[in-house]
């Protein structure tokens, strides 16, 4: 999709990927650019809340559970939710438990993913998004 098809061509997208995997982040943010998405990197949870603390204004929160402190993740993305967050929330997880998915979707999560995270389900947030859904 070029700016012209764009339903707001001036409103350039912006990711925040929470991830501690310095090779994820380089996947996601490469893969994120090429679809026309900024993006925002944390390493956990704790950075993730500052950057938005400190005003960052961001569309799409990409959120690893798999990090060293899977509990935090979990409190972190309520606690985004607590201070107003709308950006839609992906969770990302390693191996699927029914426990995993629900923890992050009660938690506020919009949808949660298996990694890798496929193209074709960031190019349909990326749709959800530009279309205000």
């Amino acid at each position: 999709m070029d700016d012209s098809e764009s339903p707001n061509p001036m409103h350039t997208l912006r990711a925040l990927i929470v991830n501690d995997c310095r090779v994820e982040q380089a996947i996601l943010v490469g893969t994120l650019r090429a679809l026309g998405v900024e993006s925002l990197v944390a390493n956990n949870a704790e950075e993730a809340q500052e950057i938005i603390y400190e005003g960052a204004v961001v569309d799409l929160i990409i959120m690893d559970k798999d990090m060293p402190v899977m509990d935090d993740v979990i409190h972190a993305t309520r606690r985004l939710r607590a201070m107003g967050v709308t950006a839609k929330i992906l969770g990302i997880i390693t191996f699927y438990t029914r426990e995993a998915v629900l923890d992050f979707l009660y938690a506020g999560a919009d949808d949660v993913v298996l990694k890798p995270v496929r193209i074709k389900k960031l190019i349909s947030i990326i749709e959800e998004i530009n279309n205000g859904i």
